[in-house]
């Protein structure tokens, strides 16, 4: 499961007990076009185990924002490039903000989201995942649900997560560090 903080996705793995099952959400629809894009730089396309931004071309797809010409050419006018840097083709794509990856079947998985993206040494991870995992370690008696949050900052040179959460207010700070020391060891940002 460690591949998938790396960007990297390992399909029918053997070990069921480090798996993680992920479910697709379809084919792309009729007459569109789906590309997957590294979600760092150029928009360069991913190899078949990356994960990286779902970016699309329909017909039904948004054009631009109104009046912000250059939030308009990064959002909706995404033309892929090779590894070597050269344009793919000439249909624009529009960015989704979505993470994901195209399995097997031409089957699209979505994974997370580009907003929720923090990158610490180089492996990636989801705010929305380290929210999920402080919740899970007997949380009710300490914090609060839904006042929890999840940031990054740099720390000489490097990228260090930050969470942080409301301490109810019958919770004794012997309660909390208990609490914060069994999400540290749980942590996906361990190891």
């Amino acid at each position: 499961m460690n591949g998938l903080s790396f960007g990297v996705i390992r399909v029918n793995t053997e070990d069921k007990n480090s798996a993680l099952t992920v479910q697709d959400v379809g084919h792309v629809m009729p007459g569109g076009m789906m590309c997957i894009v590294k979600p760092d730089g150029p928009p360069q396309l991913c190899k078949t185990d990356e994960i990286g931004e779902i970016c699309v071309s329909s017909r039904a797809g948004g054009m631009m924002y109104y009046g912000l010409a250059g939030v308009t050419k990064n959002t909706f006018e995404v033309i892929p490039v090779s590894a070597a840097g050269s344009p793919v083709g000439d249909v624009p794509f529009v960015r989704s903000g979505l993470l994901g990856f195209v399995g097997p079947g031409s089957l699209v998985f979505v994974v997370g989201k580009m907003d929720g993206l923090l990158t610490v040494s180089g492996r990636r991870h989801n705010a929305d995942d380290i929210v999920a995992t402080g919740l899970a370690v007997e949380s009710i008696k300490t914090v609060y649900r839904g006042r929890i949050a999840v940031f990054s900052v740099s720390v000489f040179y490097d990228e260090r997560i930050v969470v942080v959460a409301e301490q109810r207010p019958d919770a004794s700070e012997e309660d909390s560090f208990q609490w914060m020391s069994r999400v540290l060891q749980v942590s996906p940002l361990r190891g």
